[in-house]
């Protein structure tokens, strides 16, 4: 999607704290990413957004797909990026417009992260691993995740080896390489080989096996989950303080975003929202993973090889990491290629959580992730975006829905209990 061919609907999308947003995901973004690439000599000759990340009032971030000509004529097709809204960075091009400040920059060359540039050239990055004994050769590396001004990943692949590069801003690497060395000393994380102060950047050991995503998809060999479940109880505290948010303490943020792409139905995204509010409870806090999915698993021969992304471990609820796993799956089950396999393992999970946390409040939380998700179609600009984002809006109600009927029962039994009548808790998954 060109930027002379933006939907209707994205074009409706506005913010009026924020006019950024109506410039960056319209036809005029194309004025603002050639201004910036002007002193470079470079011509912009194509750009179509591919993801947005947008606090409604505050900041938007978006990237976009581009094919840029050189003054010698060649074209390249870089990520270009463009930000409105807060503090805006040093070292970006700054293109304003009366009221209208937005940065924008090369995705190779952000302010934010100096050591990106660094791990993309194939020499310098060569040198960098030669120190920590890697043989010459040949190099390749590539971007496997990249978040404007906040982190990036890299896969560093040589003849012989693989490593991968983890970049986040210069003063948030120290802690970084820390959390590293100490959950790798009781966890199956990647190791880190080596960390600059200077390019923020911290060189991880590439881990063995595929992640659980694959193996569901390739019908390979599945970890239980009571392996899982065992896993998450061996992650250390890091003495830090720092916490894993709540998906329920998330959920209002999520819903302020759905309100503003999906506006017919901001009256039913309110609703979940207040639904989804649980008493408050004095509960031991515990050390979690915090974004707990199917990628961050890696597996081999059905046993768990490997834990990734622990940027977010920190204290909180271990049945959110449940319940967030849990999310992810019913999400992508029709999706996935074996959607039965998934679905098994789903009630399996489900099954696990309620025996160590109220079920009702199991399927609270896993709506309240669920609804998160719902922003995700959005923010990678799925083409079918307004069709997915309120698939997963109603799949976060029946969840909703499904906890209030545990609920219902769990009274039922309290007082089928009293006139000496029992019964039992329903706890299969909506669907």
């Amino acid at each position: 999607m060109g930027m002379k061919t933006v939907s209707a609907r994205q074009r409706a999308l506005y913010d009026d704290k924020l006019p950024a947003v109506a410039v960056l995901l319209g036809p005029q973004a194309h004025d603002v990413l050639a201004a910036a690439l002007g002193p470079e000599g470079l011509t912009l000759l194509d750009a179509a957004p591919a993801q947005v990340h947008w606090r409604p009032g505050s900041a938007i971030t978006v990237q976009y797909r581009t094919r840029v000509r050189r003054p010698d004529g060649t074209t390249f097709q870089p990520t270009l990026v463009a930000h409105s809204g807060g503090d805006l960075p040093a070292g970006a091009t700054i293109v304003r417009n009366g009221n209208l400040a937005v940065a924008a920059w090369p995705a190779y060359a952000d302010p934010c992260l100096p050591g990106l540039a660094h791990v993309l050239d194939t020499t310098r990055a060569s040198a960098l691993v030669r120190c920590l004994g890697a043989p010459d050769g040949a190099l390749r590396s590539r971007i496997l995740a990249y978040r404007p001004g906040r982190r990036a990943v890299v896969e560093l692949q040589g003849e012989t080896y693989r490593l991968y590069a983890k970049l986040v801003p210069p003063d948030r690497i120290g802690a970084l390489q820390a959390r590293h060395r100490i959950i790798a000393a009781s966890l199956p994380a990647p190791r880190s080989h080596g960390w600059s102060q200077e390019h923020g950047l911290v060189l991880l050991e590439a881990l063995p096996g595929d992640t659980l995503r694959s193996a569901f998809d390739n019908h390979a060999a599945l970890p239980p989950v009571a392996a899982i479940v065992q896993l998450l109880e061996h992650i250390p505290d890091l003495g830090d303080g720092q916490r894993a948010p709540s998906p329920l303490e998330a959920a209002p943020r999520h819903a302020r975003l759905l309100r503003r792409i999906l506006p017919e139905h901001a009256a039913r995204i309110r609703s979940i929202v207040e639904r989804l509010a649980e008493p408050a409870r004095d509960e031991l806090l515990a050390p979690v993973h915090g974004d707990l999915y199917e990628a961050q698993i890696m597996v081999a021969d059905g046993e768990i090889s490997g834990l990734l992304d622990i940027d977010t471990v920190g204290l909180g609820q271990r049945v959110d990491d449940l319940a967030t796993f849990l999310a992810h799956l019913v999400i992508w089950e029709p999706f996935a290629q074996r959607p039965r396999r998934v679905r098994a393992y789903a009630r399996e999970l489900l099954a696990t959580a309620d025996t160590g946390a109220d079920p009702a409040s199991v399927r609270r939380r896993v709506a309240a992730v669920v609804l998160g998700l719902a922003t995700n179609s959005f923010r990678v600009q799925e083409r079918n975006w307004p069709e997915e984002t309120l698939r997963r809006v109603r799949l976060a109600e029946e969840w909703l829905a499904s906890a209030e009927r545990v609920e219902q029962q769990v009274r039922g039994q309290r007082e089928d209990t009293l006139t000496g009548v029992s019964s039992s808790v329903h706890t299969a998954p909506p669907g």
